[in-house]
């Protein structure tokens, strides 16, 4: 059977939780963040500030799982996240911004609600890590 991160998204998209706080992935910054909004084809977040919403398209979350699987990204060779706003972001937190026009950092957002979703492990401390399930 081949691997469909469409589908996968499908069947684990009721899992993103609205009105959760979930912590970035690295527990050094301890940064949190709320789902404010969750619809069929995108979520919302809001900053630990609470006065920065950032919409999330679907489509990052099916990349983020296509990336993994297509790199081998499981528990045994897990994946940088290396989330920066410049030219020394990981290819991970590059390819997950091109469904969602290119906007910078949405990784440390992304990857706590695949966790959430039951989808990926991930490493928390530095260099902070994220593998397929």
């Amino acid at each position: 059977m081949d691997f469909d991160a469409e589908q996968i998204i499908a069947d684990t998209w009721g899992r993103v939780a609205q009105n959760s706080v979930l912590n970035t992935p690295d527990e050094r910054l301890d940064v949190t963040f709320t789902v404010a909004e969750v619809s069929p084809g995108e979520v919302v977040i809001l900053t630990q500030s609470g006065e920065t919403r950032i919409p999330i398209a679907r489509g990052v979350f099916v990349e983020a799982i296509r990336f993994l699987h297509e790199h081998g990204h499981d528990q045994g060779n897990p994946c940088d996240i290396r989330a920066r706003q410049d030219s020394t972001a990981g290819p991970f937190c590059r390819a997950i911004r091109i469904p969602n026009g290119n906007q910078t950092m949405i990784s440390s957002y992304v990857v706590p609600m695949l966790a959430q979703m039951g989808l990926v492990g991930v490493g928390r401390t530095r260099p902070n890590r994220v593998w397929l399930l």
